[in-house]
């Protein structure tokens, strides 16, 4: 990886990349064995073994130009997964509604029922108050 990229970071209150050094990064990420903070979105089919999870990695996992700090994963009756990765948090949000509706038509076409699908976890930036 170039030098010159950011390598690590953490999100602050409101869901905002802040790109750090390795000591920043190792306390913010090993704080009380805390993962909550780094989840997106999680959304289960059916009896919760398949799923589309997306997550803050806290490392650059880019190897183009653009820095992919998020990672959407598919997990499909393990015969498929795919990945897809996003540069902010609100891309991250976006491509986890487009994998999951993906998810309902291939599901869908294989005659799996989607009336069980549940949203269990999405996580929310607070809100950004500023006075002018």
């Amino acid at each position: 990886m170039d030098k010159s990229r950011p390598i690590w970071a953490y999100l602050d209150q409101y869901k905002r990349v802040i790109e750090c050094d390795a000591e920043t990064w190792a306390e913010r990420f090993g704080r009380d064995g805390d993962t909550g903070h780094r989840i997106v979105a999680q959304t289960f089919f059916g009896s919760g073994d398949d799923m589309v999870s997306t997550v803050f990695l806290g490392l650059n996992s880019s190897i183009g130009s653009r820095p992919l700090w998020f990672e959407t994963m598919t997990f499909i009756a393990n015969e498929w997964g795919e990945c897809e990765r996003y540069e902010t948090y609100e891309e991250a949000v976006r491509g986890h509604g487009k994998k999951v509706r993906e998810v309902e038509r291939r599901l869908d076409q294989v005659g799996r029922s989607m009336a069980e699908l549940r949203v269990d976890r999405l996580t929310k930036p607070k809100r950004r108050f500023t006075t002018e």
